[in-house]
């Protein structure tokens, strides 16, 4: 015989599994009165893109809530038109239970009140779940791809320069004062996560930040979060990222590294993204186009297909992958886009075509290479005229020129002997660069006096005029982020680029931020200065105010 608990328990179990195919059924029905028939109950419904990733799943399942909330006799259900990222099918496979989820053909579209698209403003997005978008009595759409056209008729379109949708979505929760779950405040974080890199992509913003603590101060799970945000790559998934290593070619366009990858999978695998995207990471490519061929289908009915995945880094502004992927069938995000093109029967006529299709990609990504508006070249940025030095100046003498012109870096030009150039040409030999860390080793060892012949940095870095900027800081950064010497075309030095010159050209920091600062100071309260020829001292340091502490010494 049952105690009256386990059969509590036992009621309350079934009343739950009841709820639960009430939630998933094809429609609630409303009462009907003596001799009618019982009518459909309104429902409303969110849209996640066609294949749904984790910050297109996490902002319909928050806005479904939210119209919950506003709207508590309304079921609000989330469908993805065809399914799901692996990452988000895994996440799922453990999750489903916690959200209103129901597939496509669940739903009839005679029901729908209100639908809500998230993540996507064009219909080709939508896949299969346009067909919604007609019979819908109200459609809001929510997209955070502001630079999109949408083409989607809505009665309300909310487009909102930010990293991530679902912090749009998380800010209407806020301001609602919505009470959420555990598990739904974990998958809005790592909708968050998923499209701002954890807070690491150019196209974060405040706003992601602040939705993000929200979430995780209203019960996001940090376990669950770092599981799914960072899953290890499957076997299949190894295997391809070493074979692209290994088919990876890059090619230099006006500074900016293009890699394009063909691999040849044999049969198509989940999560080729996630592999594009440590090539990307892994190498030195600032734009890469990976490539998948694989077969699809058997028999007669077997054709040849090829993936294409096209990602950026954080600081290409100018690459969009979803325009050039648009002509392909394909589309995503400017930075983040893919294809899938079908190809004929003939394996060989799939190979050249494949072959033609990466060419044309490739083009269209050095079209947009060159038109970029903030192009801009090393001599756009160098300071211009160089002071120079020559082998038999002392040390004395460059820690002077150093605190009078506040730089950090000199050049020494002149013949290979310790002395005066005697010809023109002589003068545009460029030696070596002394710096003001050799000038403080000279200070500390009491050799002041020694010409700086004896400690010169042989190895520099060295531009054209016309080498972009791209490529001067790749330049800066093999030389231990020393200035760049910039030349003409006929080998004269013309100008030198500090790290300063570099992060004013990409425009990262307020002017304010490049307050003069003296090169260097001394710790025992003098510097070195030349005056009328002999060696004095200052009676103090200026940048440390005679502290002898001084910490830019060290």
């Amino acid at each position: 015989m049952q105690s009256s608990d386990s059969l509590e328990t036992s009621e309350a179990a079934q009343q739950h599994k009841v709820a639960r195919r009430r939630k998933f059924s094809p429609g609630p029905l409303v009462p009907a009165a003596d001799g009618e028939s019982a009518t459909p109950q309104a429902i409303n419904v969110v849209l996640t893109h066609a294949i749904a990733d984790f910050d297109s799943l996490a902002a319909a399942v928050g806005l479904a809530k939210y119209w919950s909330h506003q709207n508590p006799g309304t079921e609000a259900y989330v469908c993805m038109p065809q399914g799901a990222h692996p990452s988000v099918e895994a996440f799922l496979a453990l999750h489903s239970v916690l959200f209103p989820l129901r597939s496509l053909g669940t739903i009839d579209p005679s029901h729908v009140h209100k639908l809500g698209v998230v993540d996507a403003s064009t219909k080709d997005r939508l896949g299969a779940g346009q067909g919604l978008l007609a019979s819908a009595r109200e459609v809001h759409v929510f997209d955070h791809h502001a630079m999109k056209v949408p083409d989607i008729e809505a009665t309300a379109l909310n487009l909102e320069d930010v990293g991530s949708v679902t912090t749009m979505v998380v800010e209407r929760l806020r301001e609602a004062d919505v009470d959420i779950t555990d598990a739904e405040a974990t998958l809005l974080a790592i909708g968050i996560h998923a499209d701002t890199g954890s807070m690491t992509y150019d196209c974060t913003t405040v706003r992601d930040v602040e939705a993000l603590a929200w979430v995780m101060r209203h019960g996001a799970r940090q376990p669950v979060i770092a599981e799914f945000c960072h899953q290890r790559l499957t076997q299949h998934q190894q295997h391809f990222l070493s074979e692209s290593f290994v088919r990876l070619n890059t090619t230099l366009y006006e500074g900016v590294n293009i890699g394009t990858v063909v691999v040849d999978c044999q049969e198509y695998v989940g999560g080729l993204a996630r592999v594009a995207q440590h090539v990307l990471e892994l190498t030195s490519c600032d734009v890469l186009v990976w490539g998948g061929l694989y077969v699809q289908g058997s028999g007669r009915k077997q054709t040849r297909r090829l993936v294409l995945i096209g990602r950026a880094r954080s600081g290409v502004n100018f690459v969009n992958f979803d325009e050039i992927f648009k002509p392909l069938g394909g589309g995503g995000h400017m930075k983040a886009a893919a294809a899938n093109i079908k190809f004929g029967e003939d394996p060989a006529f799939a190979q050249g075509a494949e072959e033609a299709v990466m060419t044309d990609v490739v083009e269209s990504l050095k079209r947009q290479v060159a038109s970029r508006q903030d192009f801009k070249l090393a001599k756009d940025i160098m300071s211009s005229p160089v002071l120079t030095v020559y082998r038999d100046t002392t040390m004395a003498q460059v820690a002077q020129l150093l605190r009078k012109y506040n730089i950090h870096a000199v050049p020494v030009v002149g013949a290979n002997e310790a002395r005066v150039p005697q010809r023109p040409e002589e003068a545009a030999i460029v030696r070596g660069v002394v710096t003001d860390v050799e000038v403080l080793k000279a200070f500390k060892a009491g050799k002041m006096d020694s010409p700086v012949s004896g400690w010169l940095l042989k190895k520099i870095g060295a531009v054209d005029v016309d080498t972009p900027v791209d490529q001067v800081k790749r330049v800066m950064a093999e030389n231990d982020g020393r200035d760049v010497l910039v030349m003409d075309r006929q080998g004269k030095l013309v100008g030198l680029i500090s790290r300063t010159d570099i992060l004013q050209s990409y425009q990262f920091y307020s002017v304010g931020s490049f307050a003069p600062k003296e090169a260097f100071c001394g710790k025992e309260l003098a510097t070195a200065v030349v005056q009328a020829g002999e060696v004095v001292k200052d009676e103090h340091c200026t940048t440390c105010s005679a502290h002898t502490d001084c910490r830019d010494f060290r």
